[in-house]
């Protein structure tokens, strides 16, 4: 009873603090799911205290709260983690040293948002989402196919850039599609369990799990953002997340 008046300390809420330091005091095995985009290497403003001066500083600090993640996820629980796509390779072999492989899915991006010169390179379209569960075969999945009668492909046609004069446009700029962050949480939750979110950025990932009937616990270590996510919570329903279908959309 200790762990479970603890945890509850922390749900429904998005703490002002350090992912990994508040990801320590986290009781073991207490999290359904955890739907997670961390900085990515280079966003040196997103780390404070922490020092990235080279690749191998910035997946010591991964390996940090992967080893975290792990340990509060309870043994049917699994992860969705948004990944750089220039450190896919390490990243993605790092988390299979703690996690089972089930997927990597390709978040297509028709409308993405060119922020830096592209004449000497080729121009981002696609990101990559792994999908882990922290047990091999012992995992929750609900099916898609047989409540919605709608394919389960990996591959998701979602806008990418979400201006202002959409409602749900805010001011981040890495904020990621509600009804994408829907998705993952319909598939590996059920109705009431706790969904995770450690660098919660603008709090899409407690945003869409609310509007789900689910828990969450966000952390947030910039006030501003963490000003922002907590202003989103409770505005948003599930027909403002699925209003609008994409071809290929699993709602």
């Amino acid at each position: 009873m200790v762990g479970l008046r603890v945890i509850e300390n922390y749900l429904n809420k998005i703490i002002l603090g350090d992912g990994v330091k508040t990801l320590i005091d986290i009781p073991c095995e207490s999290v359904d799911l955890i739907v997670v985009d961390p900085p990515y290497f280079g966003a040196k403003e997103e780390f404070h205290s922490r020092l990235m001066e080279c690749l191998d500083d910035y997946l010591y600090w991964y390996e940090e709260w992967v080893c975290e993640a792990k340990r509060v996820l309870k043994r049917t629980g699994s992860m969705y983690v948004f990944i750089p796509p220039l450190e896919f390779a390490e990243i993605h072999l790092l988390i299979r040293r703690h996690f089972c492989q089930k997927q990597i899915i390709s978040w297509v991006k028709p409308n993405v948002m060119i922020r830096q010169p592209t004449m000497r390179n080729y121009c981002p379209k696609v990101e990559f989402v792994g999908f882990y569960a922290k047990d091999s075969k012992d995992y929750t999945w609900n099916s898609l196919v047989k409540k919605l009668g709608l394919q389960r492909a990996c591959n998701f046609d979602v806008r990418a850039t979400i201006y202002s004069y959409m409602n749900e446009g805010v001011s981040h700029p890495t904020q990621k599609p509600l009804s994408l962050c829907a998705k993952f949480i319909y598939a590996s939750s059920n109705e009431g369990e706790i969904v995770l979110d450690p660098f919660v950025g603008s709090g899409t990932t407690c945003v869409a799990a609310k509007a789900l009937g689910r828990k969450f616990i966000g952390i947030e270590i910039k006030p501003k953002y963490y000003k922002l996510a907590n202003s989103r919570i409770g505005n948003v329903t599930c027909e403002d997340i699925f209003e609008d279908k994409p071809a290929n959309a699993l709602f």
